[in-house]
């Protein structure tokens, strides 16, 4: 095992814990069992537009960033709190391979735990309405929205104990609150990267049913989601990596 899969891996167990992983699979339930209380005997067409509220309303813009956000702040900023970090850092390892395998191992338990969201959801909606178009969007969505908060959480955990506290206002007050009603701003938000992977893989008769304020600026599909997504795992790897060289670990 190489020194990059040994610190991934690690990294990805120890941010799911068994507490941990109960607690957000509670959370990431929550939505698909309102959504199947909520659509029980409504119409195809009705339940589809349900799944996509609470997809615009619950699941992006306040399941995913939650987890993702308290994740991540823990894989380098948990072991420069225990002053552990310190002996990870003495090992014979370059410091960007060091940034870049913790990086991927919060993206890993991010992702992970944001499936089971993403399953639910589509799932629930797959049993309510018989059609299983939800189900890939949501995958890819979730997947590539948990990677970007993830990759920024990794430094900004390391450089503040408060990170989640400042990522869930910039979470409420920015991308909920500004970037949806300036939707000019909504370019810089984290979770719209996710949904227009979401919103560019739905068929073409139900994307037309996404308002405009979810996506603002943002170009639904998948593959400029894809692109970003990419970007920023290069941008914070390099800032990650910039910091364990250069700022103080205690």
């Amino acid at each position: 095992m190489t020194a990059a899969t040994a610190i991934t891996t690690r990294t990805a167990r120890s941010l799911l814990g068994f507490r941990r992983v109960l607690l957000f699979g509670a959370l990431e339930l929550g939505p698909a069992l309102i959504f199947l209380l909520s659509s029980a005997r409504v119409t195809t067409a009705l339940a589809t537009e349900r799944a996509l509220d609470f997809a615009i309303t619950l699941y992006f813009p306040i399941v995913v960033p939650i987890v993702a956000m308290v994740l991540a702040s823990g894989a380098l900023g948990g072991e420069r709190r225990d002053s552990t970090l310190s002996f990870l850092l003495l090992k014979p390892v370059n410091r960007s391979t060091i940034a870049a395998a913790k990086i991927a191992g919060a993206v890993l338990a991010a992702v992970a735990v944001n499936t089971i969201g993403a399953v639910a959801l589509g799932g629930a909606h797959a049993i309510t309405t018989g059609s299983s178009e939800l189900l890939l969007p949501f995958l890819v969505g979730a997947a590539l929205a948990s990677t970007v908060y993830a990759a920024i959480f990794v430094p900004f955990g390391f450089l503040t104990d408060r990170a989640v506290v400042v990522g869930l206002i910039f979470v409420a007050v920015f991308e909920n609150g500004v970037a949806a009603t300036l939707p000019g701003m909504a370019s810089l938000s984290p979770w719209r990267i996710g949904f227009s992977a979401f919103a560019g893989l739905l068929p073409a008769t139900t994307v037309q049913l996404v308002p405009s304020f979810a996506l603002g600026n943002v170009t639904a599909g998948a593959g400029g989601a894809l692109i970003k997504t990419v970007a920023v795992l290069a941008l914070t790897i390099a800032a990650t990596t910039w910091l364990v060289r250069h700022r103080d670990l205690t």
